[in-house]
């Protein structure tokens, strides 16, 4: 960390912030951001992921299917070894079998992560919604993820999934019903 360079105000990217940074560890010159927010969340949003295979020298950009304007800050991703990379946004999570050429929609349509996309409880008149936070890849075995959840507003009811099969079913393993986890 002694030297530092900038690999990217060369390029025009489609948004003004970074919000994450993947560096496969099987080739140093494989990497992946995640573009966020260039103001406020859900004013001026991510647009997916950006992917250079020269570290850094040239960019391009990477469509993930189902990925919305409104939801399309990427909070996090993960090369999981094998060919396997995963993507989080606020609401969708993402999967790559093929080293990032082709990406699916792995978000649950039913299940305790279904409630994504949609209020998933009104109280007091508010409408509260799930976003996701992270996702990590557990080292001895890929096949299992984890990702965190927050709720908005109030940001209470924060939860903690798990899959123990790359992502095609979870469950909850918060051990307190409403903590909140940052």
């Amino acid at each position: 960390g002694a030297n530092w360079s900038n690999i990217t105000d060369n390029f025009n990217f489609p948004a003004s912030s970074i919000k994450t940074i993947a560096v496969d560890p099987g080739n140093s010159n494989h990497l992946l951001i995640g573009l966020g927010t260039a103001v406020f969340r859900d004013i001026y949003s991510g647009v997916g992921i950006l992917e250079s295979t020269n570290c850094g020298g040239s960019w391009s950009q990477i469509n993930l299917p189902n990925l919305t304007v409104n939801h399309g800050n990427l909070s996090s991703i993960k090369f999981a070894g094998g060919g396997i990379i995963y993507a989080i946004s606020d609401i969708k999570i993402f999967q790559s079998t093929d080293n990032g050429i082709t990406w699916n929609d792995i978000t649950p349509i039913s299940g305790p992560l279904s409630t994504l996309s949609s209020p998933y409880a009104n109280v007091a008149g508010i409408d509260r919604y799930h976003h996701l936070n992270d996702l990590e890849i557990d080292n001895q075995n890929n096949s299992i993820i984890y990702v965190s959840t927050s709720s908005y507003p109030h940001w209470t009811g924060s939860t903690v999934f798990c899959s123990v099969n790359s992502g095609a079913t979870w469950n909850q393993i918060t051990p307190l019903s409403g903590a909140n986890i940052f």
